[in-house]
């Protein structure tokens, strides 16, 4: 028989359901600068990306740089909203 602990599973519910809910960080940030000139959305990408890299995230980093080069590759293209 395992007997854990109420506070163990808790711990262990808590940790998959955050994994769960968490979102690309480069999307997310995309999301939040839509709207932007494509030159002026890399800039602040790669800033992004070197302060997760000093802040030792290096997934966020990672997912950043690969966004990063995404957009050179393929600008998105200007909406012609009127």
């Amino acid at each position: 028989t395992i007997q854990k602990s109420i506070d163990d599973i808790m711990l262990t519910t808590a940790v998959a359901d955050a994994s769960e809910k968490e979102e690309d960080p480069a999307h997310a940030l995309l999301k939040a600068m839509e709207g932007m000139d494509n030159d002026d959305m890399v800039k602040a990408l790669k800033k992004e990306m070197l302060l997760a890299a000093k802040n030792l995230e290096y997934e966020r980093a990672a997912s950043l740089r690969d966004k990063i080069e995404e957009l050179s590759a393929n600008p998105p293209k200007p909406s012609s909203k009127k």
